[in-house]
């Protein structure tokens, strides 16, 4: 079965970070074909920005390999328009965006930072995501 999810930017970041984590299989899944991820030109831009941040020093290397994971096995999506409230203007994006995934199939917005969204039954955490892959 094929999931199709929005990916935060967190869950790229701690897959750079985390060996061997839940955010890191999740990127795995993505080239097992088993995550379809969807984004837009604002959310590629975001992971540009935040994979380059100097704090993080990932290696152009793994920057360009992962980005274009996303983009050789992902969807570009443009988002729709919500009345959501976000405390963090630049979640909105990834909410609008697997809101118009959603309109074609079931999807899931993949983050780390559940508190930040609205309380959705496809917005979940890399460990949830996981759950639902393996248990079908």
């Amino acid at each position: 079965m094929k999931y199709v999810a929005v990916i935060d930017t967190n869950v790229i970041v701690s897959a750079l970070i985390k060996p061997n984590s839940n955010p890191e299989k999740i990127i795995a899944y993505v080239e097992q074909r088993k995550i379809i991820p969807v984004y837009n030109d604002e959310i590629m831009d975001e992971y540009v920005e935040v994979l380059h941040r100097d704090k993080f020093h990932f290696s152009e290397e793994k920057i360009q390999s992962i980005l274009n994971t996303i983009k050789d096995y992902g969807r570009v999506l443009n988002g729709i328009e919500t009345d959501e409230f976000f405390s963090d203007p630049s979640d909105i994006k990834f909410f609008q965006v697997v809101l118009a995934a959603n309109m074609i199939q079931d999807s899931y917005l993949i983050t780390g930072n559940l508190k930040d969204f609205p309380k959705r039954v496809f917005i979940v955490d890399p460990d949830m995501m996981i759950k639902i892959i393996e248990s079908n």
